[in-house]
């Protein structure tokens, strides 16, 4: 995909019906500058980011010769609140959106990615990403969260029981993607895309919430679930895989036969992720 500017990108996949409200900033004629980046949680009315440390979030230029340990991406995110942001570029720009839908689940996101890090910076014979690193960033990278206030639904996506999923119930299910990554490549799909789930279990009130605080309750769970204390997200086998093409509407071409495709849609090997059940929001995870 080319970092050329063309926003009509966002017209073309449902996926971008998610970030609605940035649609007016969207259809602007070139790339904004980090002025106007650093802008944009007011223009969309919501309170400005923050890292784990309540440092706002700013974000900068790119720094291209790193010679601390704090200069790097993730460092220095955390000790400074500073995110290295290229632009142009997808990427990237797609990370900043997050950051302001879901500040406290990248907040969380980023003092992990800090911790193990640092564990491995000062652990001479541990220079390997740990299972719970990897599970971060397959997460920050290509996650995303599938809603449901139905159970057996939810429990049909763990079995890859993709007939049950996308051919009876997908009406019953909410798809939030996460991953800034997973933006990017719907910007041109293609078979084989796949995100990396969590599973919310949760009542009919819920769904009916308005998007903003829809975004507050999904940034409130996906935080708990990687806290540390709650022991939910250790390692990626801990997240469900979804190909989220499936969703109605995701790909142009939905026969019966694109559903037979058993390279995309596969069977289970084993059970992986976890129902979480939010039916009662004021009970922890």
């Amino acid at each position: 995909m080319s970092d050329q500017w063309t926003p009509y990108y966002f017209k073309n996949h449902p996926v971008f019906n998610q970030l609605a409200m940035f649609h007016p900033f969207l259809a602007q004629e070139t790339w904004p500058d980090h002025s106007q980046l650093n802008q944009l949680h007011q223009l969309v009315g919501l309170p400005p980011p923050s890292n784990e440390q309540n440092m706002p979030i700013q974000f900068v230029e790119q720094n291209y010769q790193w010679q601390a340990f704090s200069d790097h991406y993730e460092p220095r995110n955390y000790l400074t609140g500073e995110v290295q942001t290229r632009i142009p570029g997808w990427h990237d720009f797609f990370q900043v959106f997050i950051w302001i839908m879901y500040p406290r689940a990248k907040a969380i996101l980023n003092r992990l990615h800090y911790d193990c890090a640092l564990a491995r910076k000062d652990q001479v014979s541990q220079k390997n990403r740990s299972p719970l690193e990897n599970s971060i960033t397959l997460f920050d990278e290509c996650g995303l969260v599938l809603i449901s206030d139905q159970r057996n639904l939810l429990e049909a996506i763990q079995a890859h029981d993709w007939e049950n999923v996308f051919s009876k119930n997908s009406d019953a299910l909410l798809c939030r993607v996460f991953g800034h990554a997973l933006f990017e490549k719907c910007l041109t799909p293609y078979l084989g895309m796949t995100g990396n789930s969590l599973l919310l279990w949760v009542d009919s009130k819920t769904l009916q919430q308005e998007e903003k605080a829809l975004n507050t309750f999904i940034d409130e769970k996906i935080e708990k679930a990687f806290l540390p204390t709650e022991g939910i997200i250790q390692q990626p086998s801990d997240l469900q895989p979804f190909p989220l093409l499936g969703l109605p509407g995701w790909w142009p071409d939905q026969t019966e036969g694109f559903y037979q495709n058993k390279d995309y849609f596969r069977p289970a090997t084993r059970k992986r992720g976890q129902i979480i059940d939010c039916r009662n929001q004021q009970q922890s995870l």
